[in-house]
C-alpha cells in the first residue's frame, strides 16, 4: 500500500522559486521520456535510463547532488 501526504509549508519567496524551477525541469524530463517511450514503443525502464541518463546529467549539472 502506498500513501501520499500533502504538507503545507510557508517558505521564503526565493526557496519557492527554486522549488518551482526544479519541479518544472523534472516535469519536462518526464514528459520527454514518456513521449519518446510511446513514440518508439519502449517498455523497458532500463533502456530509457540508458538513453536519457547521460543526456540529462550533462544538461542539468546544477541539479545533481555531488
Amino acid at each position: 500500500m502506498r500513501r501520499s501526504v500533502a504538507v503545507e509549508l510557508e517558505v521564503a519567496k526565493g526557496l519557492n522559486k527554486l522549488l518551482y524551477s526544479v519541479e518544472s525541469v523534472y516535469l519536462n524530463i518526464v514528459r520527454e521520456v514518456v513521449e519518446y517511450a510511446i513514440a518508439n514503443n519502449v517498455t523497458s525502464a532500463t533502456q530509457l535510463q540508458r538513453l536519457f541518463c547521460s543526456k540529462y546529467r550533462s544538461e542539468y549539472q546544477a541539479l545533481i547532488h555531488n
